[in-house]
């Protein structure tokens, strides 16, 4: 439901990117109708809704962890007082976790995160839990 009501409120006005593959609004009603199952979503590995050359939300790898751009905060506020998800902001690393973090695979995502400005920016949205 969570995704269905993404791509309604902002397919028509944005790129959709699923895997591979990039739509436009005009793809929309056949993405709702063909693509928008538990099932289809499940086997993506990569959705991205971008606005104006922005990513606005999206996921890699699993949909039970989507993420949204802050400037969507009162869209997700929405869904949430219509119970379809909830959300948490992660708090910032301390210099010693990052310092922690660094020496594996976690740490070069916190640098990357931190370097591209995002940290403070993305709310994971937690499907179901």
């Amino acid at each position: 439901m969570l995704i269905r009501r993404i791509l309604e409120q902002y397919g028509q006005n944005a790129t959709i990117l699923i895997d591979n593959c990039e739509y436009q609004g005009g793809d929309v009603p056949k993405l709702l109708a063909d693509w928008c199952t538990n099932r289809m979503i499940r086997r993506t590995l990569n959705f991205q809704v971008i606005r104006d050359g922005v990513a606005v939300f999206g996921f890699h790898d699993s949909p039970e962890d989507i993420w949204a751009a802050e400037t969507e905060l009162p869209f997700v506020e929405k869904l949430v007082a219509e119970k379809i998800t909830r959300y948490e902001v992660p708090r910032a690393a301390t210099p010693r976790e990052e310092a922690a973090a660094r020496k594996g695979l976690l740490g070069c995502l916190l640098v990357l995160l931190a370097a591209g400005g995002l940290v403070g920016f993305v709310f994971w949205l937690l499907l179901g839990r």
